[in-house]
């Protein structure tokens, strides 16, 4: 016949283990909507970025066709200014790019 002490040791035992899953479980739920929560946020500065490379590109090719541009030698420091821009411009687009792969793997 099973001891009372060690039925009762088991049981609490087992109720423990139970509690601890279902705080566990409880924990991962709350975890998984704040990355959702973030991954939408992300989301969102991704298309922002897009946008701002989108205006700036539209920008300087305006800006060429107005004839704005041309004289470059005259200017240096134009030049060097646009060529930053699209030097800055090109790096932003491929950390976008990365980034909307990333954000659908997840």
């Amino acid at each position: 016949m099973a001891d009372p002490l060690s039925i009762i040791a088991g049981t609490v035992g087992l109720l423990d283990v139970c509690w601890r899953v279902g705080s566990y479980l409880s924990d991962v739920k709350g975890a998984a909507k704040d990355i959702e929560s973030d991954l939408e946020g992300l989301r969102d500065e991704i298309d922002a970025l897009h946008g701002i490379n989108s205006v700036i590109r539209e920008l300087q090719k305006k800006t060429a066709e107005a004839g704005l541009i041309s004289g470059l030698d005259q200017a240096p420091e134009l030049s060097r200014i646009w060529k930053n821009i699209e030097e800055n411009t090109r790096g932003c687009t491929d950390v976008v790019a990365k980034l909307e792969d990333e954000v659908r793997k997840l």
